[in-house]
C-alpha cells in the first residue's frame, strides 16, 4: 500500500474559493469493506471518494464531481462557461431549467435550494409518492410522480444502489426528462467486481436478503440498506 491520503489545498469547483480538502479515513466501515471484499487500497480511494471536504462549503469530492459534470453539461447546453457552481446559480439560463434533485446531493443542496426550478424530494418509509412530510416532497425512483417530459435536468447522487428496483427507477428517470434531457449522477462502482450483483430483492413489501446486510453510512440504519453492488458492467 502506498502513502496514506493527506488533506490538500486548491480551488473549490463549487464556492470558488481556495479551500483546505480534509480527508476522512473512517467513512468506509469495517463490515462494509468486508461486505464489498475490497483490498485496504481500494478502501482508502472510497473514502477519498467520499471526503476530501471544502474546508468553506463541505462539499466532497463525489459532489464536487457531480458540479463539476453538471456545469459541463450546462456550457455544451448553452455555449456559457461558469468557474464555478455558485456562479452557475446566477446565470438566468440556468435558472430557468427544470432540475429535479432526487434525495439531497450532499452539501451541494445549500447551493441548489436556491434555483427557483428545483423539485427536492426524499425518500422517507412509510410516505406515499407525492406527499409532502414535514415539508419535504417525498418521491419514490420506483414510481414518480411527476409528469412524462417534464424535467431538463435529474441529479441523483448514491440513491440508486439503496433501491430496490433500479431497472424501475432508470425507467421513471426516462420517462420524466424531456427529450434531450440529463440525468447526471453518481454511484459506487466496484472495479475489483466485473458483474453487478444484486444483494436483496424486496418481495410483498419484505426485504429478501440473498448475501449479508450491507450499509452504505449508519450501519444498520434502513434507507442505508444496499441492493446492488454495482460493477463494471455498468461502466
Amino acid at each position: 500500500m502506498g502513502q496514506p491520503q493527506t488533506d490538500e489545498t486548491c480551488q473549490c469547483v463549487v464556492c470558488g474559493r481556495e479551500s483546505v480538502f480534509r480527508f476522512d479515513p473512517t467513512i468506509i466501515t469495517p463490515q462494509l469493506k468486508e461486505a464489498w471484499g475490497i483490498s485496504d487500497r481500494l478502501a482508502e480511494a472510497f473514502n477519498r471518494k467520499e471526503s476530501m471536504f471544502c474546508s468553506n462549503c463541505g462539499c466532497s469530492l463525489r459532489i464536487r464531481r457531480l458540479a463539476a459534470v453538471l456545469m459541463q453539461t450546462f456550457s455544451e447546453i448553452s455555449g456559457l462557461s461558469c468557474k464555478s457552481f455558485a456562479e452557475l446559480l446566477e446565470n438566468k439560463e440556468f435558472r430557468d431549467l427544470k432540475i429535479a434533485e432526487i434525495n439531497a446531493c450532499g452539501a451541494l443542496h445549500s447551493y441548489l435550494k436556491d434555483h427557483p426550478n428545483l423539485h427536492y424530494s426524499e425518500w422517507l418509509p412509510h410516505t406515499e409518492p407525492g406527499e409532502v412530510y414535514a415539508g419535504v416532497r417525498c418521491e419514490d425512483l420506483q414510481c414518480l410522480t411527476y409528469s412524462n417530459n417534464f424535467f431538463d435536468i435529474i441529479l441523483t447522487s448514491e440513491t440508486l444502489e439503496h433501491v430496490p428496483d433500479p431497472g424501475k427507477a432508470w425507467q421513471e428517470i426516462f420517462r420524466t426528462l424531456k427529450d434531450g434531457g440529463y440525468h447526471i449522477f453518481t454511484i459506487p462502482v466496484l472495479p475489483s467486481q466485473p458483474t453487478t450483483v444484486k444483494r436483496a430483492n424486496l418481495v410483498d413489501g419484505k426485504r429478501d436478503n440473498l448475501l449479508a446486510a450491507a450499509y452504505h453510512g449508519a450501519w444498520g440504519s434502513e434507507n442505508m440498506f444496499v441492493y446492488t453492488d454495482f460493477g463494471m458492467d455498468l461502466v
